[in-house]
């Protein structure tokens, strides 16, 4: 689907140099503002694909615009500091998020809900793509760490290749509990070397 929308404003098939501009086009649209969020601010975003709206200009990514703010969150070491109100106990539980479960969540959301399906949909039948596109990735969280002013020592090992947090969504679901006792399972970072040689 993605690469018949694209055609039509490439007027023809697309070459591999396209698909992969593109994508570093829409990734970096997509990394740069959760990114600083996160660690400027301390401001959990749930940026998984559906909340994601991409605008382009004849099929080239422009700006994306996050939508559904219910389930933004602020952690409880840097984003609470802003909010200058009192605020009663429970909404002030409701809005908190510890700094690894924000984390958890929105590497989760970018990586794996809605990178990894654009990875997938852009290299489909062109398999060779993906781990060019994973290596874009990877070079552009370099260049946002190297942006970034306060620590960001989950940035840094994410960039090293430690393991990405999976939600276990349907065990959530299944046990009917909130989304923040949601539990991760681990899975191998497309760009760590054992992903790359295997």
């Amino acid at each position: 689907m993605v690469h018949d929308f694209l055609e039509r404003f490439n007027g023809g098939e697309l070459e591999d140099p396209h698909l992969l501009d593109w994508f570093d086009e829409y990734q970096a649209l997509l990394l740069r503002p959760v990114m600083a969020l996160f660690f400027n601010h301390g401001i959990v975003m749930e940026p998984h694909l559906q909340n994601a709206v991409l605008i382009h200009d004849n099929g080239r990514p422009q700006q994306l615009l996050l939508r559904d703010f219910e389930g933004v969150k602020l952690t409880d070491e840097l984003g609470i500091k802003a909010i200058q109100v009192r605020l009663h106990p429970r909404i002030r539980q409701s809005l908190l998020y510890t700094r690894e479960q924000g984390w958890n969540r929105i590497t989760y959301c970018l990586l794996i809900n809605n990178l990894s399906e654009a990875v997938l949909a852009l290299s489909w039948e062109r398999p060779h793509l993906a781990p060019l596109m994973w290596q874009r990735v990877e070079r552009q969280l370099q260049r946002i760490r190297d942006e970034l002013v306060l620590p960001a020592p989950e940035l840094d090992a994410l960039i090293a290749g430690q393991s990405i947090a999976c939600k276990t969504n349907l065990k959530v679901r299944l046990a009917a509990k909130a989304d923040r006792e949601a539990n991760y399972v681990r899975l191998a970072s497309p760009w760590a070397k054992e992903a790359r040689y295997a």
